[in-house]
């Protein structure tokens, strides 16, 4: 089902995590649940806490992107506003969605953007599209039980811990990882997949089993 849609890029929110410096806070960097920037986890936890517009997609057909309601649409040449998530399912699978421009998205970085024209929303689809093929798109099927903590250290031995209490502090706190930087996640996690099911999680492989089983 094809959409059309526009965008006009906004500042990116800031989060700033508080956390308590430690100094008896030991990450044992030989522990496989240790991560860094650069390790397959981070990346697997970063998609799964980017934000998730998988909810709105019968009116966007984008799950990186949610349209900020109340939005102005032509559905099937009909001109209709949509002014909560509860309209949605009037549309349908078949039908033709058109933005009356400008509208706001938030994308799944957490940065919101305004579309002013069908070519630039169609450039954000395309986007999400290739992120999604590339296999580094949002996971949608794992949602983390919040609040988490995770446990830092630096080269200078600087460890601290970081109360997580939703999707978006997990992303901007991995987002923002330096080279140095260490960290771990405290178990065990309860997890919901599927329909609402919570599972409990004891380490990152199982969590990484997780995200892999429902994301293929």
């Amino acid at each position: 089902m094809k959409r059309l849609a526009i965008i006009t890029v906004a500042m990116p929110l800031i989060i700033v995590l508080f956390g308590s410096c430690q100094e008896d806070i030991n990450i044992d960097t030989s522990n496989p649940d240790t991560n860094n920037s650069d390790s397959v986890f981070t990346a697997k936890a970063k998609r799964t806490s980017m934000f998730d517009g998988s909810f709105d997609d019968m009116l966007d057909n984008s799950p990186c992107t949610a349209i900020q309601l109340p939005v102005n649409i032509l559905l099937n040449n009909n001109p209709i506003t949509i002014n909560n998530l509860s309209e949605l399912p009037i549309i349908g699978e078949s039908d033709v969605v058109e933005f009356s421009f400008p509208v706001t998205i938030t994308n799944y970085n957490y940065e919101k953007v305004t579309v002013t024209e069908a070519s630039q929303f169609t450039k954000i689809r395309e986007d999400c599209n290739l992120l999604i093929e590339n296999g580094q798109g949002p996971i949608t099927c794992v949602d983390i039980i919040y609040p988490t903590t995770v446990f830092t250290a630096t080269n200078g031995n600087i460890q601290n811990d970081f109360s997580l209490t939703n999707d978006e502090e997990l992303y901007f706190f991995l987002s923002n990882l330096g080279s140095s930087d260490r960290y771990s996640v405290k178990y065990p996690l309860n997890i919901t997949v599927g329909q609402g099911s919570v599972i409990t999680v004891n380490n990152d492989s199982e969590l990484e089993n997780l995200m892999d089983s429902c994301s293929t």
